[in-house]
């Protein structure tokens, strides 16, 4: 009897053991990168226009990024309305 109570410690160890990975390398993955542009040489007024589109993906989904001199901002963020908005509203601004 005292074979299976040791057995079943163990089994009970290990299965906290593995639960909590999983749990903490899922918490820890929610969080999102943080992107920068950093200016080494050359012209700043340059990079002012320039706008970089990227895909994230992390464990559970993947969202587009725009990566302007202000920051990073993820799609994610900001509402449907308000990116198709924006994205016709550079359009326009790439027209003139």
């Amino acid at each position: 009897m005292k074979r299976y109570i040791y057995s079943s410690i163990v089994a009970a160890v290990v299965v906290i053991c593995i639960g909590t990975y999983y749990i903490y390398s899922n918490v820890s993955a929610d969080s999102l990168p943080t992107i920068n542009i950093q200016k080494i040489s050359g012209d700043e007024k340059e990079i002012k226009s320039m706008i970089i589109t990227g895909d994230y993906a992390g464990n559970i989904d993947s969202m587009r990024f725009y990566l302007t001199v202000n920051g990073v901002d993820f799609k994610k963020n900001n509402p449907l309305i308000a990116d198709d908005f924006q994205q016709s509203h550079k359009i326009n601004q790439l027209r003139k």
